[in-house]
């Protein structure tokens, strides 16, 4: 690096004056990180120039100080402050250093991270604390409560995601996978507990204020249950159970019970596939409209507080018209990100009789309408929207069937992270022969775009929150590739230069990142929130 060096402090004119400062920091730079230079517990910025100083005046036999003079002047360079969070008192063992280089009324500034070797950062440590079941052996259900304060990091957590696994329970009021803010909040995971002793496994995700994380799991033991309860009580009931082709049906579940507990779902299955997703219902009492003559075996499921289910038929009974009905078919469309131009297409509903379809009505389910056997419409907002289609013959006669489109916000990842990096110590000979470039890898689950759609993720690193003369902000785009699972990038720049420092993964450097999605369709592109700005340590 001493050629580089020298040619830099003969420099004396324009951006190579920069260029020269620049080189001063660096070369404080690694003198301060380094172990000869020793870690001074709430340090006071003389303490740490004066060493710096003391290392470049022993450079001076070989000639490659830092600060050499030269036609432009004698560069000079200070510790202007040492942010030492905890002092007085506990120094931390991690202090962010301002370095300032001053020449010839040019000045160049420099943050450095110097960190205590014999503290250097570990970490977190995922911990899930003794669980506290909350019912009694035997019992038909075994609820535990679960914290994690025996959890630890040097710079603190933020986050705890709990997964009760896939043997848990369903309770709308305990969701899992569940996330706190908190090692003492209470995760409740829920189990039904078999005939014979039987385990289950739940883990627990913590992450630090860095993005630096831990996992872990612990067995839970659920024991047989002893106490038989009966099932539920299911009555299905309907008026009328004869009718044309095109009447409605009431269904109500008077009569359903359990006496030792209550009923927390009702499910319909009306046995009707060409309806789509009207073939079903979650509510006590339910309607539907049957277009095609047969016998229908309309099922009731009822589901208790502990999971334990019954389930009772009423058959309705659909005469067959002189001529039949229409049948209305449109494949279900799926899911897409919003905005959304769903394209529907109903030119596969026939008439019977030889008798054509001649009316095709739309409804979008979001209070708007359409007609014609193909449509198209815009979704502009997030929601689930039961779409309806009903064709007419040239008799009148008509039929309905429904698919359900949802339309959803166009999140990143959630699992999005940095997860490798490769970097060298500076290098400042002019374009560092033989030295390789530095990377970020990051890596997420793929978004599933809708038909006609395509997703893009931008890669926003913000900039280093070490040495911040390494990085500019800077934006990435980068095309989801085709089909679904796990994707990896790898953000690659030169290694080091001291010509050119905003674009260079930096030894010791911890680096702010984020990603936002974009959705293209029909030639528009709409991007959705930036997510979390976390952080990574190259």
């Amino acid at each position: 690096g001493a050629t580089g060096l020298r040619t830099l402090q003969n420099t004396s004119r324009g951006a190579n004056q920069i260029s020269r400062l620049d080189a001063v920091l660096v070369g404080a730079s690694e003198t301060l990180r380094s172990k000869e230079t020793t870690y001074v517990d709430c340090a006071q910025p003389t303490q740490y120039e004066q060493a710096i100083l003391a290392a470049d005046q022993s450079r001076q036999a070989g000639g490659d100080e830092l600060l050499q003079s030269n036609a432009a002047g004698t560069p000079t360079v200070a510790v202007t402050a040492v942010d030492k969070p905890g002092c007085p008192g506990a120094d931390p063992g991690r202090q962010r250093v301002t370095l300032t280089a001053s020449s010839n009324g040019k000045t160049r500034t420099a943050v450095v991270t110097k960190i205590d070797p014999e503290r250097r950062l570990q970490l977190p440590t995922a911990v899930i604390d003794t669980p506290v079941q909350q019912t009694s052996n035997g019992d038909t259900r075994a609820v535990f409560s679960l914290t994690a304060t025996n959890s630890t990091s040097e710079l603190g957590l933020t986050q705890f995601e709990w997964d009760c696994g896939p043997d848990a329970e369903v309770v709308a009021a305990n969701p899992s996978p569940q996330t706190y803010p908190s090692a003492s909040q209470q995760m409740i995971c829920q189990f039904i507990a078999d005939t014979v002793p039987s385990t289950v496994t739940v883990s627990l995700k913590v992450t630090d204020t860095i993005g630096q994380v831990d996992d872990t799991t612990r067995t839970l033991n659920i024991a047989a249950r002893t106490t038989i309860r009966p099932p539920p009580v299911a009555v299905a009931n309907a008026s009328p159970t004869s009718i044309n082709p095109g009447q409605t049906v009431s269904f109500n579940s008077t009569g359903s019970s359990q006496p030792a507990g209550t009923i927390v779902s009702y499910a319909w299955d009306f046995k009707d596939t060409e309806s789509g997703s009207a073939n079903s219902a979650s509510t006590p009492t339910a309607s539907h409209t049957f277009f095609r003559a047969g016998t229908y075996q309309v099922k009731l499921t009822v589901t208790d507080d502990e999971g334990l289910t019954a389930s009772d038929t009423v058959a309705i009974t659909v005469s067959t018209p002189v001529v039949p009905l229409p049948v209305a078919r449109f494949d279900a469309p799926g899911t897409f990100f919003a905005p959304a131009t769903v394209n529907f297409n109903g030119t596969a509903s026939t008439a019977n009789g030889g008798v054509p379809v001649s009316v095709y009505t739309w409804d979008f389910g979001d209070g708007t309408t359409g007609s014609g056997g193909t449509a198209t419409h815009l979704y502009s907002s997030p929601g689930s929207y039961d779409v309806v289609l009903t064709v007419q013959d040239s008799g009148g006669r008509e039929s309905s069937t429904t698919h359900r489109v949802v339309v959803k916000r166009i999140d990143p990842p959630s699992d999005f992270r940095a997860i490798g990096s490769r970097a060298k110590f500076p290098c400042i000979f002019f374009g560092c022969p033989g030295a390789h470039t530095g990377y970020m890898d990051f890596g997420w689950t793929k978004l599933t775009p809708g038909t006609g759609q395509q997703v893009s993720l931008e890669i926003n690193i913000i900039q280093g929150a070490g040495v911040t003369i390494c990085w500019d902000n800077a934006t990435r785009t980068v095309a989801q590739s085709a089909g679904s699972g796990y994707q990896i990038y790898r953000w690659e720049e030169p290694n080091l230069d001291i010509l050119n420092l905003g674009k260079t993964f930096c030894s010791g450097t911890t680096y702010e990142y984020r990603m936002r999605a974009k959705v293209t369709s029909a030639g528009s592109t709409t991007y959705g929130p930036w997510g979390p700005t976390l952080y990574w340590s190259v």
